[in-house]
């Protein structure tokens, strides 16, 4: 699994914007192959926005990157955008989580 992070910026207080571009991203990244989630990440007072989409494989995000897809998305964004943005990829490797009452020491038991 992979995770591209795109990193840009906005004017301040513009994350009902950034919400309503997200519903506009939304229905082109669910028909990318192996696109798993979009998530928008905000700071409205620095206008500082992170968009973590989570990919199936790294071949599917470069795919998606040389997509005609990639550019509909760029269009939405671009007249809102006020730098040019980051992308950064990242393999994702999730923790296992343990159910609450194994991360949890016994009643009674030493520390």
């Amino acid at each position: 699994m992979y995770a591209r992070i795109e990193r840009f910026n906005m004017s301040q207080g513009l994350a009902e914007l950034a919400a309503e571009l997200t519903d506009k991203i939304e229905p082109i990244m669910r028909r990318q192959p192996g696109f798993q989630s979009l998530t928008l990440f905000s700071d409205e007072t620095s206008g500082e926005y992170l968009a973590l989409t989570i990919w199936s494989t790294l071949e599917q995000i470069h795919t998606y990157e040389r997509s005609q897809d990639e550019w509909r998305v760029r269009d939405i964004l671009s007249p809102h955008l006020t730098a040019i943005p980051q992308i950064e990829v990242y393999q994702v490797h999730n923790l296992p989580v343990a159910p609450l009452s194994e991360a949890l020491p016994a009643e009674g038991a030493a520390s």
